[in-house]
């Protein structure tokens, strides 16, 4: 069975408007509903392949344009149907 490429435009504009100019790593889950774990993101950084990220002593967090722009570089749609 072939896959066909599919392109999914999500609407991000309300998310970027109302992030702080900087999320801080660990408050992540909050702003995104859960979706995206801040162990998941550590794991992302530590391969290279996360949003460009900052830090404040140990705390890491991540300009809001930046994250925005990189959560919408990474949006699929749910080809399963099975979303919860």
């Amino acid at each position: 069975m072939k896959k066909h490429l599919v392109t999914v435009s999500v609407d991000l504009t309300e998310l970027r408007r109302n992030l702080p100019p900087v999320v801080a790593r660990k408050k992540l889950d909050q702003y995104l509903g859960g979706i995206i774990s801040k162990e998941y993101m550590a794991n992302l950084d530590s391969q290279g392949e996360g949003p460009p990220r900052i830090k404040f002593g140990k705390n890491v967090g991540y300009l809001r344009d930046p994250l925005v722009d990189w959560l919408q570089s990474r949006v699929r749609p749910d080809n399963d149907g099975g979303g919860q």
